[in-house]
């Protein structure tokens, strides 16, 4: 009996064949998904929903002050060093209108009156009294001072001067680090509450600020922020972000420092908000690559949106491995499916296409939803799918050409 085709085996060979091909596939998918050989497409995938998105949700709870090209137009001759008395007073401003916390993004590792004393550029008493103001500002006890982790491992910290400090009701309890956490392409799609440190200063900025915010014990095993129970000593989780960068309202420090500023609807609308005063203008460099780019963050509106987050209750989960492989399963059936039909090419390139689109539509439902499908282990499927069924196609036609020869060799020769 010849043996011609798929169609001519027995039945039972013909489900061996299915399952087999169905396993194949399968394990296929899961070897590329768990071993992170799709990483790379997830994340350019990721990137593309962000920027296809857009603006995803509203800024409720933050807000940036940003020192910005107006005000330093406006003190051309002062360095930011010298700026504490011009912070003290939008400082407070913002106490008057009730801003909930304030965190200075910026590192004031020196101290001004220790340099006009040591430079003898004032009287004693005006290097003496220069910070006043600020350390006032500081004792009020709703501001945040950050710190810099320089490497966290040695346990390396750029605090800011202890005359500022110090000045806190709760020390460095109140001392937030500004590191932002990076993955290995450079990209920021996630943050921690806490770092590796022993001791304070050791939660990082956007999660201090919610703390503060919603009176959260820091020794506290679990905080409850936005209505969800965040474990503090929880690994990095993906920041759900509001949207690219400018989603953060931004209001000019030189607002605050205005005569009346307090009546200003533009700065009364900072009431009950949490505020990030920070260096805006453009020379700081303080930006950075996250979802949206090519364009860039500003390091404030990363840390703000941090915060939103987390006041906000919003976190992104990820789909569960056995859905996750349960999908594949489904889609290698579905593939297996269309290479027993024997369609041809353009037919089955067409269905597996289709196939992949679904799978991509779905990817950016679940992100909408605050879900992270990831779509490439299943799309990896079908396309391999496809793919055997070309194999198996083509090995069909070869074993029908061999068969043919085989039966009118015996009467004619090779050449017919």
């Amino acid at each position: 009996m010849s043996t011609l085709g798929p169609d001519e085996r027995s039945p039972a060979r013909t489900r061996l064949a299915a399952v087999l091909s169905w396993l194949l596939l399968l394990l296929i998918g899961l070897a590329l998904h768990f071993g992170g050989a799709l990483t790379g497409y997830e994340r350019a995938v990721s990137g593309l929903w962000h920027r296809q998105a857009g603006q995803r949700s509203e800024v409720q709870h933050v807000a940036i002050v940003g020192i910005d090209e107006r005000a330093l137009q406006a003190r051309p001759d002062e360095p930011l060093a010298f700026w504490t008395p011009h912070i003290a007073r939008a400082l407070n401003v913002l106490q008057q209108v009730d801003a909930k916390v304030v965190a200075i993004d910026m590192l004031f590792s020196v101290s001004a009156e220790a340099w006009l004393g040591k430079a003898g550029l004032a009287a004693p008493e005006q290097a003496r009294t220069f910070d006043r103001p600020f350390r006032l500002a500081l004792a009020e006890g709703r501001v945040l001072l950050t710190a810099f982790a320089t490497d966290q491992q040695a346990d390396e910290v750029l605090l800011p001067n202890n005359d500022y400090w110090l000045a806190l009701p709760q020390l460095l309890e109140q001392v937030a680090l500004s590191n932002l956490e990076y993955d290995d392409d450079g990209v920021l799609r996630r943050f921690r509450l806490l770092s590796d440190r022993a001791e304070a200063p050791r939660v990082f900025l956007g999660p201090l600020l919610a703390a503060q915010a919603s009176g959260q014990q820091l020794d506290a095993a679990v905080w409850q922020l936005g209505g969800r129970p965040r474990s503090a000593a929880s690994s990095a989780t993906a920041l759900p972000f509001c949207g690219p960068p400018g989603t953060v309202p931004v209001l000019s420090m030189e607002k605050l420092l205005a005569d009346g500023a307090a009546q200003d609807p533009q700065v009364r609308a900072l009431a009950g908000k949490v505020v990030l005063l920070a260096a805006t203008y453009h020379a700081a460099q303080d930006v950075h690559l996250t979802p949206y780019a090519p364009e860039l963050m500003n390091g404030a509106e990363i840390h703000a949106q941090i915060a939103e987050a987390l006041l906000t209750g919003r976190a992104t989960s990820d789909l569960p491995p056995w859905q996750q492989a349960l999908i594949m399963a489904v889609m290698a059936a579905f593939a297996v499916g269309l290479s027993r039909r024997q369609m041809g090419t353009a037919r089955g390139a067409m269905w597996a296409i289709a196939g992949v689109l679904c799978l991509s539509g779905l990817s950016y439902g679940a992100f909408l939803g605050d879900l992270h499908f990831a779509a490439g282990g299943a799309q990896a499927t079908l396309v391999a799918g496809y793919v055997l069924g070309l194999a198996m196609s083509l090995r069909g036609s070869e074993r029908r050409r061999a068969a043919l020869k085989k039966m009118f060799g015996r009467y004619v020769s090779d050449e017919v």
